[in-house]
């Protein structure tokens, strides 16, 4: 079983040689810049630095926010972190102060949202709940930092947001929506979510939401995929912490296995590189919306 994992990541890596290349070549010259949304969803990492802070004497020294960092030094890539209020019985609000200057120092290309109130994703929240805790996360980011962390864009679990959760959050900021055309989001009826998909982006009362193109993970032929996409004025990719974490090779067999799909960090990490390669080539502009 390892040597025969071993030949799909050898394969594979030829494959992304290849692609590089071709993204090159592929690469137009724009008259007007573009810009992209890019973030990552389901993050747990900052419970990271509060459970296990003497091992992360820098908030860099974390493996998944320096992995981060190395990207946008490469690729002056700016990216927005989804998380949580709680996680098991951590609270965001425990993050050690000694990662505030540095979160404040690298505002500019680093935000900070509300996801949901954990992980467990279950529909019937009720309104009140749900409002405090949004208000409890935008409060923690500030206390982290200060409000320059504050993602202007969010992206809500499961796509879950009935118009009774919504309502109980007085102002809305940006909502992204599903990357598949049909699925529900948040409130949108059938129709609304028919113009969305038309136009990328609609405006229904006080709330603007704009459309998810596509999610990194899970792509083989990344370059097909990118040429799929089209030129857009406007693109929103996001991809998953878990999907961006080392995995136990037996758990990437059994995805294989069972699910007939590779689905490996290694692999996740070069889509979002081959990614971020191709939109410098296409001279798209970072954006938080």
């Amino acid at each position: 079983m390892r040597i025969f994992l071993t030949v799909i990541c050898l394969c594979y890596s030829a494959l992304c040689y290849f692609q590089m290349k071709e993204i090159a070549a592929d690469a137009e010259v724009a008259e007007e810049r573009r810009v992209v949304h890019l973030s990552v969803d389901d993050v747990e990492a900052f419970f990271d630095l509060i459970r296990h802070e003497e091992q992360f004497p820098s908030l860099f020294d974390h493996p998944f926010f320096g992995y981060l960092k190395k990207l946008h030094e490469k690729n002056g890539m700016k990216v927005t972190l989804y998380t949580y209020e709680t996680l098991g019985t951590d609270s965001l609000r425990s993050v050690p102060s000694r990662y505030r200057k540095e979160l404040r120092d690298n505002a500019g290309w680093l935000k900070i949202g509300f996801h949901w109130p954990h992980p467990e994703f279950k529909e019937g929240i009720s309104a009140e709940s749900f409002r405090r805790s949004y208000e409890n996360v935008n409060e923690a980011i500030c206390d982290m930092a200060d409000s320059t962390l504050l993602a202007p864009a969010l992206r809500l679990h499961y796509f879950y947001g009935p118009d009774s959760l919504l309502r109980s959050v007085e102002k809305w900021p940006v909502l992204l929506t599903a990357d598949d055309e049909h699925r529900p989001s948040y409130d949108l009826s059938p129709s609304l979510r028919e113009r969305l998909n038309r136009s990328g982006s609609i405006q229904s009362g006080s709330r603007r939401y704009v459309k998810t193109d596509m999610r990194i993970e899970g792509h083989l032929n990344m370059r097909h995929r990118l040429r799929a996409l089209g030129h857009p004025d406007t693109l929103v990719i996001f991809t998953h912490e878990w999907a961006l974490t080392p995995q136990p090779m037996k758990r990437v067999a059994a995805t294989l296995i069972y699910n007939r799909r590779l689905q490996c960090s290694a692999l996740n990490r070069r889509n979002l590189e081959l990614t971020l390669r191709w939109l410098g080539e296409h001279k798209y502009d970072y954006t938080f919306l």
